[in-house]
């Protein structure tokens, strides 16, 4: 052992073990070849907890009063420094959890700022649409108005044939009636009326309302996808919470867990503690 030749060591504590299973100091010579030390008192210095071993197990068991007072004291020395890195390993946890919680909620912050603005920009241009909607319902009341007046206007000739039974003029009156409306009214003084009553009204132009009704589309595709990550984001933060919360509750008993592993598998232990 102290040539450090453990394989050589190895192969004669096994033979010890061989003769006497009860060997208390075969155990202990065992352990230390598994910790890689010549000498007990280096195991005062190892990191990772001896209990669950089984060689320590055994030394302890069969070993000699002294041997086992020595081993429990050197387990207590690591466990209690395992624990000092356990209280500092949650702790650094809980910070970073918390920043994470906290990059999280300004991300939701973000998304629905986002969404205050395209619920913004979508009403404005819904109001566009609605108001271009309305210009369109005048256009055509004005439209109709005209032709109200333009039949009004043929309206007592027309009534005057009829009630003297000259079908003839009659028939004649109507044609000449939907010409004129066809061709020069309808065609040139309805459309100019409806021009004007269109931009008095607030009408916009094809491009525009296009471009407006595009806009909102967008829009709510863009609010619907946020909404959906801002529920997602607030699950995530809500597991976060719960995790500070049952860390913050239980860190006395997490801490006595993850001192009993090494330091290496601490952060696996964690995960498997709080999920």
């Amino acid at each position: 052992m102290k040539d450090r030749n453990f394989q050589e060591a190895e192969k004669i504590f096994s033979r010890v073990l061989d003769i006497d299973p009860h060997s208390g100091s075969a155990y202990l010579g065992r352990l230390m070849i598994n910790r890689r030390v010549s000498t007990i008192e280096e195991l005062e210095y190892q990191t990772d907890p001896m209990s669950s071993e089984s060689d320590y197990q055994h030394a302890i068991e069969y070993g000699e009063p002294k041997i086992k007072k020595t081993l429990r004291d050197y387990e207590k020395n690591i466990i209690v420094a395992n624990r000092k890195k356990a209280v500092k390993f949650i702790q650094e946890r809980l910070v970073d959890i918390t920043i994470s919680a906290k990059q999280m909620r300004d991300q939701i912050l973000n998304e629905q700022n986002e969404i205050n603005t395209l619920s913004g920009v979508m009403a404005e241009r819904q109001k566009l649409v609605e108001n271009d909607a309305k210009a369109l319902a005048s256009m055509q009341l004005a439209r109709y108005i005209v032709l109200a007046v333009h039949l009004l206007l043929w309206a007592p000739s027309t009534m005057r044939y009829l009630i003297n039974g000259d079908m003839l003029s009659v028939i004649i009156n109507v044609v000449v009636l939907v010409l004129i409306w066809k061709f020069l009214i309808g065609k040139f003084i309805a459309t100019f009326v409806q021009k004007i009553v269109g931009k008095v009204k607030g009408k916009v132009d094809d491009l525009t309302l296009a471009q407006a009704v595009t806009e909102i589309n967008h829009a709510q595709q863009s609010i619907t996808e946020k909404t959906n990550a801002i529920a997602y984001v607030q699950t995530e933060v809500g597991v976060l919470e719960q995790q500070m919360e049952r860390l913050k509750n239980d860190r006395e008993k997490i801490a006595d867990r993850l001192s009993l592993v090494a330091h290496q598998n601490m952060a696996e232990e964690f995960g498997r503690i709080v999920g």
